[in-house]
Parts: structure tokens; sequence; C-alpha cells
């Protein structure tokens, strides 16, 4: 067993060993492959380089035959031309001399003075460029204000011309005004216009730049001046109009600074589009048979109309015509809650302003101080509200709105009244303070010419519920009745309020002496409730 142990050792040695030379075999077989196969690519790739040499040598060489063969056969036609021209001059033949055919000798360009050439008509033009960007144009500046009043149908200032080549050639305009007085103010303007414009009198601006825009109150009403004339035969068509950091001045709407891009056709709207500097609002105009279609599209944005309502996300939807803007898509979402509608606004006979609104889901206490900053309420609203104004300005419009809503607030508080220690304690004097929790409150809005009006008033929370009216006039008093009721386990009790003080300090006052009904088996719903 030892013999046969140590012949496998030896066996599985020699067989070991004779792996390894094996593989060391191999190694040094494809070692020595891959120095052939780089020696092959070396020694090709120097043939080619020689092959490349020759060739490059061959070709100067032909090329310097040739020439010398040209000077050779120049010089011999040369020579030909003197001795004929010499043998005519002997024969007296000078008035054939037209016959005699000579070829004019070509001209030869030193290409080594290409590059100066160019270097040098290159520094001429920026140096031109230079001087025409330094020197105002303001030359010009009369017969521009007259082409540009004639288009837009509106007296057009401006305080200085420049011209520019980069990053197309264009004029520069600065302290542009527009109306009379001054509606519009551009600090600066960018007229580039199409080639052939510079070379006629009918100028067609494929792009103009407007930055710092301010527009005044009085531009609302001169842009459809300006349209109608572009529709006209103006000397100067606008093509696309871009508009960067405008702003309007207006006693009513308290527009966001925007950006806008607007294209043109031959003065005819194509369409536009206006983005606030954020680029959270977007609106976008795109002309519909006789009609205007306004897109709006907010996220996280406040309307720029009184209340300023905070939303998440709005769209709508409307069509303008004929001195109407009606919008039949209202959608939002804001204070949690979600709110839907439609609207119209008119503005032939005055101003009219119509509203059909939905709210869900509504978070009431982050909306209150918009409305009543000293009201303390909370839960979720859900509403449906019919919205109306009329006025004759714009200015007045919302200054006595008038509102029509049938509303249900669940699950919140109020602050002011504690509704069930006036249940427990009435007094003639009235409570105050305090705070009243419920589970639904619902009832109808009445709301115009300053004063509130919550009629069908309905409470329920737990033990207690309510039913009533409430009145709040111009001067924030309040006034109105209210029906209690306190729900025992031993009875009823009923006590009949009426309304005072103010929005600020509200008080609940005893009407009459608390009413209490015989003992009734309340429902195990109603146990629970009231045990909790």
């Amino acid at each position: 067993e030892a013999a046969e142990r140590e012949a496998e050792q030896a066996r599985q040695a020699r067989m070991a060993a004779e792996a390894a030379a094996q593989a060391l075999a191999q190694e040094r077989a494809q070692m020595e492959a891959e120095a052939k196969s780089r020696e092959e690519a070396r020694r090709q790739a120097q043939e080619e380089a020689e092959a490349q040499a020759r060739a490059e040598a061959e070709e100067a060489l032909r090329r310097a035959q040739e020439a010398a063969q040209y000077e050779e056969a120049e010089e011999a036609r040369l020579r030909a031309e003197a001795e004929a021209r010499a043998v005519a001059a002997a024969r007296g033949a000078q008035p054939l001399a037209f016959l005699v055919q000579r070829r004019k000798r070509r001209m030869r360009f030193d290409k080594r003075w290409l590059k100066p050439i160019a270097l040098g008509f290159a520094a001429l033009l920026l140096i031109a460029l230079g001087i025409v960007h330094l020197v105002p144009f303001n030359f010009y500046i009369p017969t521009l204000d007259r082409q540009l009043s004639d288009s837009l149908g509106q007296h057009v200032t401006m305080r200085e011309i420049r011209f520019s080549a980069f990053p197309a050639p264009h004029l520069e305009l600065e302290g542009v005004t527009i109306g009379e007085p001054a509606a519009v103010r551009i600090a600066k303007a960018q007229l580039f216009p199409a080639f052939s414009s510079w070379f006629s009198g009918e100028k067609s601006m494929r792009k103009v730049v407007l930055e710092s825009v301010a527009l005044s109150e009085g531009s609302v009403s001169v842009l459809p001046i300006w349209s109608r004339h572009q529709a006209q035969a103006a000397p100067i068509y606008f093509e696309h109009l871009q508009v960067k950091d405008a702003k309007l001045a207006h006693r009513v709407l308290d527009l966001f600074a925007f950006d806008a891009d607007m294209d043109m056709h031959r003065g005819h709207f194509v369409k536009a589009q206006m983005r606030s500097s954020d680029r959270r609002i977007t609106i976008d105009f795109l002309p519909q048979g006789d009609a205007l279609r306004i897109d709006l599209s907010a996220v996280h944005s406040v309307l720029p109309l009184d209340p300023r309502l905070q939303f998440d996300a709005l769209k709508v939807s409307a069509l303008a015509r004929d001195g109407t803007v009606s919008a039949s898509d209202i959608e939002g979402q804001l204070y949690g809650g979600s709110l839907t509608g439609t609207a119209k606004m008119a503005w032939r006979n005055g101003w009219d302003f119509n509203a059909d609104l939905g709210l869900r889901q509504v978070a009431i206490e982050p909306s209150m101080p918009l409305f009543a900053p000293d009201v303390k309420i909370s839960g979720t609203l859900e509403a449906k509200i019919r919205l109306t104004a009329r006025a004759p300005t714009l200015e007045t419009l919302f200054s006595s709105p008038q509102v029509q809503a049938t509303f249900r607030a669940k699950n919140g508080d109020f602050s002011g009244i504690d509704l069930v220690t006036a249940l427990q304690a009435p007094s003639r004097s009235g409570n105050a303070a305090g705070k009243t929790h419920f589970n639904d409150l619902s009832g109808y809005l009445q709301f115009a010419k300053g004063y509130y009006q919550y009629r069908q008033i309905k409470l329920q929370g737990g033990a207690i519920s309510a039913t009533g009216y409430l009145a709040i006039n111009p001067e924030r008093e309040l006034s109105g009745h209210l029906l209690g009721e306190l729900r025992t386990r031993a009875t009823t009790i009923r006590t009949p309020f009426v309304f005072g003080g103010t929005l600020d300090s509200p008080a609940l006052r005893a009407a009459a002496a608390p009413q209490r009904a015989a003992p009734v088996p309340a429902p195990v719903e109603q146990e629970q409730e009231q045990q909790q």
C-alpha cells in the first residue's frame, strides 16, 4: 500500500509537471504569435508610409515637370509671336495685324497674399460695425415715429435709435412710449426687419422684442385700436412679438409680472401666450371662428383679485366675443378641496359679472382670514354659490356684489360662543367667549350691499342642536335668533336666544326661560355620542 501511494503521488506529480510544461509552452506560443503579429503590423505600416512617401515624391516630381513644360511652351509661344510680329513688320503687313491671334497671358495669383487680405477685410468690417454701433441713428427717429404711429393708430415716440448687427441686423430703440398720455412705456425695443424690408417702403418686422414694459390702466382700452390698424394697410407689419418683464398698473387688477409671445400674419392675430415671471401661471390665446379662446392654467398661485385665494391648481377655459367673456369650464384645487363652476363677464352697457361655483371639502380655517380675519372657525365646507355684480366701471364692479349660497360645514368649531354653556346656564345679559363644536352646520346665505343674512341655520353637534337666523350689518353688528336644544339622559332642554354684540365679540342672550321636555329614550348611537 505504501508503494502504491508513492507510485500514485509520483504519477500525480508527473501529471502536474506535464500540465505546467504544457501551459508554459502555450503561453510561450501565444507570446511569440503576438510578437509576430506586432512585427507584421509594424512592417505593414512602414511599407504604407514608404509607399505614401514615394507617391508624394512622384506627385511633386510630376508637378515640377508639368510646370517646366508649361514654362518652356510659354517661352516658345512668346518667341513665335515675336518672330511673327517681326516678319509682319518687315513685310509691311501692319494693317492685317488684327488677324494675328494673340493669347493673353494668364494672371497667376500668389496664394500667400490670401490670408493677409482676408484678415484686413475682416478688420475693416469689424471697425465699420463698431462705428455703426457707436453712432446713434437719431436722424431716423421722425420717420420711424410716423410709420409706427400709422401702424398702431396711437402716437409713438422714442428717445434714441441704434443699429446692431448681432445676432442679426436690427434696430434698438430706447425710451419708447405709445399713446397719449403714455399708455405703454418700453425701456428697450429690438426690431428685426425681414431682409427685403430694409429696401422697401412697406416693412415687415419678423421679430420684435420688448423689454421692461410698463402698461398703464388705459392700455387695456387701446389694444383693440392697435389690432384694427394692423389688419389694415399699415406701413409696418409685425410677425412675432416677444415681451419680457411686463407689468400692468391697475387699480383693480393686481396683475403679476409676465412675459408674452404673440404671432401675427399680415396684421391678423394668429396666437399668443402669456406667462407669469415665476412660470406658475400660463394663459393661451387662440382665434376660434369669430371668437377668441382663452385657456388659463395655474399652479400654486394667488388670484390677482380680492379675495386673494391661494390655488394649488386652477384651469379655466373661456371664449371672448362681442364684449363678453364666457368661462364654460372652471376647475381648481384650493385649501385641500376642489372648485368647479362657470362664469360670464360682459361690458357692453356697463360691466356685468355672473358666476355659479361649487365647493367641496374646502378647509375653512386657512381661508377665513380672507373674508373675516376676526372670525375663528374650522371644519370642511361644501357650498353652491351664485355670484352676481353690476357696475358702470370695472373699478367698482366688485365693490358691492350679490351672493346667494347654500352651505354645509362638517366637523368643526367656531369661537366666540359656547352654546353648551349657554344652554346649561342661559343669561339675559348674554353668554360670550368659549367655543362650540359641531358635526354638521348648514344654511342659506344672502349677501348684498354689505349685509349678510344666514337663513335656515341648522347645527348638530353631539348632544346639542340649534336652528335659527343670523344677520350682520355693514357695521359688523349681529342680530337674529336661535333656538338651541340640549339632550340628556333625563330630559331635553330647549332655549330661545337672540344674537347681539359684534362680529368681534358676539353675544347670545336668552330670550325666555328654558323649556324642559319629557324624557325620551335615546337611540343607541345618541347614547354613545352623549357618553363620548
